[in-house]
């Protein structure tokens, strides 16, 4: 579907949504409805903003998603180990690894972070889930939960403003389309609850709502993300590709230390908080390639 037309199959769905809502709203008050179908107006209308906001959860730019690398097996098109050597020592393969490196602490436009803390009295694990982990301490950058989508949603946190559990702070750093930013260099509004929320450094800001962040790392950084392809031989070509869109995740122990990193491949970016603690399974790469 081209990203035109995903917008517009985006905004009729939008319609629809609230055209249910305004009848459902509409009858109650009237009494052609029981009464308690308020409850569904009031679930749905919390789901509003992730609704309206679902157009912008796409790509719009063009398929470029691949790097041709010019490189081809040459005994039957078949891959063997001297191969995969000369592949790891090509000059195009290392330069998309250094540049997949260079990322590795950064966060781009929109892409949305998760953070969790584990904390083994509180947390548990949901069998209905696909045996996902339910942390009850999260923070999400760029959340869709929210009309505004530069912000950090907050759930469970240490400081509750006005007593919500979850709850939405924007941030001060703005990043365009295709720009990347070191997590830890992300500020926060200033006057957000300004006076529960003194920092505006994230790292700080995490610290304060109850997340056991270190001053420092040697290794294991939650503040950071996962970057990386995977190379493919298509059509007697080598090529890298990436996930079309995915979520970033990090959980931590009680005591600050890095225990799951991965992603959260979700083409559709729920609103959930939950965080998947099996492999990613790369859909996407599996549907691009068996189409060609």
């Amino acid at each position: 579907m081209k990203p035109n037309i995903k917008t517009l199959f985006y905004l009729l769905l939008t319609f629809v949504y609230i055209a249910a809502m305004l009848w459902i709203a509409y009858s109650v008050l009237r009494g052609t409805l029981p009464f308690y179908w308020i409850f569904l107006f009031l679930a749905m209308f919390s789901r509003l903003p992730s609704v309206v906001t679902a157009y912008r959860r796409y790509s719009t730019e063009d398929d470029s998603y691949s790097t041709d690398l010019s490189l081809r097996p040459t005994v039957g098109n078949r891959v063997t180990p001297e191969f995969v050597a000369e592949l790891l020592g090509n000059a195009g393969v290392i330069q998309v690894i250094k540049n997949d490196l260079m990322k590795i602490g950064q966060i781009g436009y929109r892409e949305e972070w998760r953070f969790g803390l584990i904390t083994p009295d509180q947390d548990r694990l949901d069998p209905g889930l696909a045996g996902q982990l339910i942390p009850k301490r999260t923070a999400v950058l760029h959340s869709t939960d929210y009309f505004k989508h530069n912000n950090i949603c907050i759930v469970n946190g240490a400081a509750r403003p006005l007593g919500m559990p979850k709850w939405s702070c924007g941030l001060e750093t703005k990043l365009n389309k295709g720009e990347f930013i070191s997590i830890r260099s992300i500020r926060l509004e200033e006057d957000a609850w300004a006076s529960q929320r003194p920092s505006q450094s994230l790292p700080d800001f995490l610290r304060e709502d109850g997340f056991p962040l270190k001053a420092s790392y040697q290794d294991g950084d939650p503040l950071t993300t996962v970057r990386g392809g995977t190379i493919v031989i298509d059509h007697g070509k080598a090529i890298v590709i990436y996930p079309r869109y995915f979520m970033q995740r990090r959980l931590i122990d009680d005591a600050g230390n890095l225990i799951d990193l991965g992603i959260d491949e979700n083409l559709h970016r729920g609103p959930t908080f939950v965080v998947a603690m099996q492999p990613s399974l790369s859909r996407e790469l599996m549907r691009r390639v068996s189409s060609r």
